[in-house]
């Protein structure tokens, strides 16, 4: 009789550790998965930041640098070094401010690719530098904003380019280039780390043939792949000592050559340390560089120590479960114990009915017991919020488990309602599937707060600070957006563009402040009376653009709606105004420019008549 408990106290330990281990390696992943998106996050951010400067910069000075280009591109020679010196003279200030940030280059390039002015090398000019970067090739092939990691023959660089128009004609772009050195400085005021750049050398080797590439770099071998990392200590900002100790290891060696993301976890000096390695594509989408993030505070010590409580716990339970010959019932006992500390909401459910669920779900949604919840719930989808973007109880006509078991590659998040902080929550389902059984158990990860960041950030890139409504940048890329849609389905397409009416007079009489709110007030109520598909942008101080998939004939009707609420509403501190508008529809192969050119000259057309009326291209046909 004992030795058949003793067997049986030695099975259950050995499932109930394996488990345990099992579990171990899967917060483990979690963990890195988890630092991988954090790093990801601030590195975005951290270019992010200067994304924002160059926009700034390019919204107020994009047509002065379009004019001295325009007239760059049919000057003399002379011409050309008169235009050079009044643009180091007007944004000169601007360069010298930003060099002190880790600027590596400001250029301006004209139609033909010959370089009009580099701030960074003033001597160099007039030469066709085109031919010798992929990335501006391909501005002269798309002219769209584009930015990316990219090697030059004499320097490495994170590059911005932004293309420039003068009435409507491209006429060349500028360029900002910063330094790694500088991201790298911005993630550490997000969170104080130690961080390095590893080059692919055959990347380099194929573009930077310059005598100073020995003096810029050093040469690391890993396994069989050769990396360049800068000579400079402060460029990378991490210690020789430490990078030695990393290029040693088996590990890292197989993660470089995968070319993919991971974390190295190890132990030395009986310390844990975790490092991030992130591989980063150029502009021409080429594998070019890793990105190192030594990570300050390690999840290892923590799991080590978890892994060991939890193996501990499993030996005191098969002893109970030999004495107390309740094996059955302990063990069911020990599971949820186990699922009751975890933060996470975890439940067991075959995609319709939770056959059993952990603590903190059951918090989650206010109930004392899985009994309580199952009364008015069958599942836990019917607290799915439904919303575009968001998994919902059935997803393309299938259930949302055998949805996301369909779609293994995709993160499917889900968006719930806290009863306890009231407030709508974001998680990512994460599913296992007991062997022979049509059970999974599914953990929702709480992602709110680094979801919440990321909209933050792409709101804040994508939206005008004072309306909040879609800026410049943003509208012309929807814009693009809207005539391929409309070049490939042949469906209809219109344009409304509309000011306001004396604006000038209106800050001059009642001051800005006033004004602003006026702003306000106007883009809140053409908001609430236009679709939600229909694309509402401020296009420049008063002037605002609108799309919509309509006929010429539905758009004026629109037009002519808005007209007549803006004229008839009162708005705060100015009581009344009143708004011109041009309307105007896309003809089939026309380009952004002449369609913006073409709704601006309708505009115009409704100012001189009068002002607050519709002119529409129907009208002057």
């Amino acid at each position: 009789m004992l030795n058949r408990y003793v067997a049986a106290f030695l099975v259950i330990e050995l499932l109930i550790s394996a488990y345990f281990v099992s579990h171990y390696f899967e917060k483990r992943a979690l963990h890195h998965a988890e630092d991988i998106f954090i790093i990801q996050n601030s590195l975005e951010a951290a270019i992010g930041s200067y994304e924002m400067v160059n926009d700034a910069f390019y919204a107020a000075h994009a047509d002065g640098m379009a004019y001295a280009l325009h007239r760059a591109n049919r000057a003399s020679k002379e011409e050309r070094d008169a235009i050079r010196k009044k643009l180091r003279e007007t944004y000169g200030l601007f360069y010298n401010d930003q060099k002190l940030l880790s600027l590596e280059a400001l250029h301006l390039i004209d139609a033909q690719g010959r370089s009009l002015l580099r701030f960074h090398a003033p001597q160099h000019y007039d030469d066709l530098i085109a031919q010798k970067r992929y990335s501006m090739r391909l501005m002269a092939q798309t002219t769209r904003f584009t930015h990316g990691i990219e090697i030059g023959v004499f320097k490495d660089a994170y590059r911005f380019q932004y293309p420039l128009f003068y009435d409507g004609t491209y006429v060349g772009f500028f360029e900002y280039g910063i330094g790694f050195d500088a991201i790298i400085r911005e993630m550490e005021k997000i969170q104080s780390r130690q961080y390095a750049m590893l080059f692919m050398a055959e990347r380099i080797d194929a573009i930077c043939t310059c005598s100073a590439k020995n003096e810029r770099y050093e040469t690391l071998s890993i396994g069989d792949t050769v990396l360049y990392q800068h000579r400079a200590p402060s460029y990378r900002r991490y210690n020789d000592a430490t990078m030695r100790l990393l290029i040693e290891r088996a590990d890292f060696a197989r993660l470089i050559q995968s070319r993919k993301s991971g974390v190295i976890d190890y132990w030395h000096d009986f310390k844990h340390h975790s490092v991030v390695v992130l591989p980063l594509s150029d502009i021409e989408g080429k594998h070019t560089a890793y990105f190192i993030a030594k990570l300050k505070f390690t999840h290892g010590k923590e799991l080590l120590e978890s892994l060991l409580i939890d193996i501990s716990l499993a030996l005191l339970l098969g002893i109970a479960l030999v004495y107390l010959y309740r094996k059955e019932l302990q063990h069911q006992r020990y599971v949820r114990d186990i699922l009751n500390t975890q933060k996470e909401m975890i439940i067991l459910t075959d995609g319709l009915k939770i056959q059993d669920a952990n603590a903190a779900m059951l918090d989650f949604f206010g109930y004392g017991s899985l009994d309580s919840f199952s009364d008015v719930h069958a599942c836990i989808c019917d607290f799915f919020i439904d919303e575009e973007g968001f998994l919902s109880k059935e997803q393309n006509g299938i259930r949302w488990l055998e949805y996301i078991l369909a779609h293994p590659g995709t993160d499917h998040y889900v968006k719930m309602y806290d009863r306890t902080l009231r407030e709508e929550r974001i998680f990512l389902p994460q599913i296992q599937r007991f062997k022979n059984s049509n059970a999974y158990v599914v953990s929702f990860k709480d992602l709110t707060e680094q979801y919440r960041k990321s909209r933050a950030l792409e709101t804040q890139a994508n939206h005008d600070a004072l309306t909040g409504i879609y800026n410049r940048a943003k509208f012309d890329e929807a814009l693009m957006h809207e005539l391929h849609f409309a070049k490939r389905y042949r469906s209809e397409l219109s344009i409304i563009m509309f000011d306001i009416d004396h604006f000038k007079q209106i800050n001059d009489t009642f001051g800005h402040d006033a004004g602003d709110r006026a702003l306000q007030n106007l883009t809140s109520l053409v908001s609430e009376h236009i679709r939600d598909v229909d694309l509402f942008a401020r296009w420049d101080g008063e002037e605002f653009m609108i799309v919509t998939r309509t006929s010429l004939d539905q758009a004026v009707i629109l037009a002519q709606k808005l007209r007549r609420l803006c004229e008839e509403s009162r708005f705060d501190a100015i009581e009344t105004l009143t708004c011109s508008f041009g309307v105007a529809h896309w003809h089939d192969d026309e380009s952004k420019a002449e369609l913006i050119k073409r709704v601006d000259e309708l505009l115009y057309k409704a100012k001189e008549e009068g002002r607050n009326r519709v002119v529409s291209e129907q009208e002057e046909n």
